[in-house]
């Protein structure tokens, strides 16, 4: 009876840990894809805001580093790169 009992405690305890897993990495997968969505918007805007075509040589150079650091993954300042 107190196995039978302990057996039944510790399988609605692992059911309520299954629950709250799936809980918390449903939100971890929604907060990842409105962070994806915000980044291919911020992206898009800097792709076609107005004056992109009549940036130099140089500025245009900095743009593509800019980019080639964000896709390996290193952080940037935005004060530090457009001041």
């Amino acid at each position: 009876m107190i196995r039978m009992r302990y057996l039944q405690n510790y399988y609605t305890f692992q059911t309520i840990l299954i629950n709250i897993s799936t809980a918390i990495d449903r939100e971890i997968i929604i907060n990842l894809m409105q962070i994806e969505g915000q980044l291919n918007m911020i992206n898009s805007k800097i792709d076609h805001f107005l004056g992109f075509e009549d940036l130099s040589v140089d500025e245009m150079k900095e743009l593509d580093e800019i980019e080639d650091d964000m896709k390996k993954g290193n952080k940037i300042s935005l004060t530090d790169s457009f001041i």
